[in-house]
This record gives C-alpha cells, structure tokens and sequence, in this order.
C-alpha cells in the first residue's frame, strides 16, 4: 500500500520488479491482487537462490567435459546476439538438470501411458515422482539423445514444467541463467583445476555446493 500512494505521489522509486507489479492494473478476472504480488515477490527469490546458481553449475561442467562443445560454446559467447549461445546452455543442462525429479500429488484418477504395455492406473491422492532427466533422454520420442546438438526443440527440454506447473520465474531464469554462464565463458583461460577440485561437491548428494574453477589469472 505505502508503495502504490508513492507511485501515485510521482515520487522518485526504483524500477524494480515490485514497483512494476504494484504499478500495473490488470482486469479483475485474473486474480492477480495484493497477495498474489507477495507471492510472486516471495516466489521468485526463493526458487532462484538455490536453483538458478545450482543450474549454472550444472551447464558449467557439462560443457566443460567436451572440449569441443565447449570450444563451440566459447566462440557462440563472443557473438552480438546470444541466441546461438543459450542453446549450448539449455543442451548442456539437458544432460544434467538442476532439478531431476519433481515431486507432485496426483489429484485426480489418471492412466498413464494408455494404449501400451506399460499402461498403469495412478489413483487419486498418489504421491508420484516425475522424472524430467529421464524423460529428456527417451529415445522413443528425443532423436540420438545420447548426442550434443543444440537444434533440438524446446519441448525436448523439461527445465520448468509445463502448464499450470511451470516455473514461476522462467522468463528471468532464463535470460540470468544463460548470461551467467555466458559471461563466465567470456573470461580467457577459464578452465577445472585437475583433480578432485575441479569436481562438483554435492549437499545430500543432490544438490551443487562448490565447484571450483581456474579463471586462468592466478586465481
């Protein structure tokens, strides 16, 4: 409330994401009020504190484990437009996602691959796991998923969910994500320290903590 009256005052405030969506009048319908602004707010720190970094990482050593994909991806970094660029991030990140298995509730009855062999029943109330790192190498559906190839539709690359579960804040994601790593890639001599150090050290297995880099100027 304090501020939508500064913005309605013309005091001087910050353009930042909240000032936007306490701006921005959108239609009744959509549901989108005061609490739901807090939501996005809170949502959006939350979700990519530890998830964006820990995907940036992930992107990081899959590249770097192909010295020629990576060679690629370094002179796609140096080009005007990034477009080329972010899709040796989203095809690195295919090999290994940040989030591998998404739990989720199934609320209603729903038969899963119907019409084949493996068709099972899930019930109501089920507690499942999906599996997007498995999904994005089904070979019935992804071409040579085994390869490096960075034309491969979006659709092939399950990082933030679809429908009414897709990420909250996909379209920053993906715009910091990539530029990150693009950045990092712009820095001559960056390369893994030999060794253990140069390996990713994982919280409970799961999640990046540390990965170390050379940045090729003593440090």
């Amino acid at each position: 409330a304090e501020r939508r009256t500064a913005l309605r005052a013309g005091h001087d405030l910050p353009d930042d994401v909240f000032t936007r969506l306490v701006g921005t009048v959108l239609p009744p319908g959509t549901g989108f009020d005061d609490e739901r602004v807090v939501i996005n707010m809170a949502g959006l720190p939350l979700g990519f504190v530890e998830s964006g970094p820990g995907a940036m990482v992930e992107a990081v050593e899959q590249l770097m484990l192909r010295p020629e994909v990576y060679g690629q991806a370094v002179e796609a970094a140096a080009e005007p437009d990034p477009a080329r660029f972010d899709s040796y991030v989203w095809e690195a990140l295919r090999f290994n996602p940040f989030f591998k298995l998404l739990a989720r509730v199934c609320v209603r009855d729903h038969v899963l691959a119907a019409g084949t062999p493996r068709r099972t029943v899930i019930p109501a109330g089920t507690f499942v796991l999906a599996a997007p790192a498995s999904a994005m190498f089904d070979a019935d559906v992804v071409e040579a998923p085994e390869e490096f190839r960075t034309d491969r539709p979006a659709h092939h690359r399950l990082f933030f969910g679809h429908g009414h579960h897709a990420c909250l804040g996909v379209s920053p994601a993906r715009a910091i994500i990539c530029e990150a790593v693009r950045r990092l890639l712009l820095r001559p001599g960056v390369r893994r320290p030999p060794g253990t150090e140069g390996e990713i050290v994982r919280s409970h297995g799961i999640f990046p903590d540390r990965f170390l880099l050379d940045l090729g100027d003593g440090r």
